[in-house]
């Protein structure tokens, strides 16, 4: 039997079964019914790019369980490239094309006071930035929701040889598709790759995948600054709910991008 501690859940491999409970350190930011909605619904659809899953109680605890994949592996700095690039490319406008009205629908103000409002101590300010932000979004409306991951992260996309899986759906909802194009720069491409002509390059062509109008692509930019802002408050609140220091590291490593970032985009910078 493995035991994997992860940030949202805990992950154990027994008899070919992987079993995850959902932690409940999350649930300030977690919507347990719509989660079960969408796995109980994708376990229905041809969407090839996800796995299978059971949903449990036990002891009030939401268990997840999955066959387990041979021969996968998660994102790395080894291997994500152009090619690889392509193929989550791929699997998210797919995931974007699956029709269901029955998720939340996603409202960023709202998903801001609810990350910051739990907070009462703050390992550093965030308030100047947080407006300053939301500044840049002054704008921003959606009218056109589709069915987003929003959490593209390294340990959520599963390779298999030729294959790509999009794993863990506790942050999935009905949302503007171009949070999910900022959340693979924000959580993978710049966590990834510190080689500012390397990481340019996957940044600009895994937007390329997508044919976005320019005011789109700038709008990508401007939500993967609101996406590390997001990010602080989820770390600073776990830090002091747990004493972790692994939050700590989170929020250290997300304040900096956001304090780059913000500079950037005020004089109109976009090389990250």
């Amino acid at each position: 039997m493995k035991f994997q501690q992860g940030l949202s859940n805990t992950t154990i491999l027994k008899n070919k079964i992987v079993i995850q409970k959902i932690n409940h350190d999350n649930d300030l930011f977690l919507n347990r019914i719509n989660l079960i909605k969408i796995l109980s619904f994708l376990n229905t659809t041809n969407f090839k790019f996800c796995l299978k899953q059971k949903i449990n109680f036990q002891n009030s605890n939401l268990i997840i369980v999955t066959k387990y994949l041979k021969n996968t592996h998660f994102l790395t700095k080894n291997n994500l490239n152009k090619q690889t690039i392509q193929k989550i490319a791929k699997a998210v406008k797919k995931l974007h094309t699956i029709s269901f009205k029955g998720f939340i629908k996603y409202n960023w103000k709202t998903n801001l006071t609810d990350f910051k409002k739990n907070s009462l101590k703050f390992l550093k300010p965030l308030q100047n930035k947080e407006q300053k932000i939301k500044i840049l979004l002054k704008n921003y409306a959606p009218k056109n929701f589709v069915l987003c991951h929003n959490d593209l992260v390294i340990n959520n996309i599963l390779l298999k040889k030729k294959q790509i899986f999009l794993i863990d759906y506790e942050f999935a909802c009905l949302n503007d598709y171009l949070f999910d194009i900022a959340s693979f720069i924000s959580e993978t491409i710049t966590f990834l790759i510190t080689n500012k002509k390397q990481k340019q390059d996957l940044i600009f062509y895994w937007i390329k995948q997508f044919k976005l109008s320019k005011s789109k692509i700038k709008m990508v930019y401007k939500l993967v600054v609101f996406q590390n802002l997001l990010n602080c408050y989820w770390a600073n609140f776990m830090f002091f709910k747990t004493k972790q220091n692994i939050f700590k590291t989170i929020f250290e490593f997300k304040y900096q991008k956001l304090e780059n970032q913000i500079n950037s985009i005020s004089t109109n910078n976009y090389e990250w």
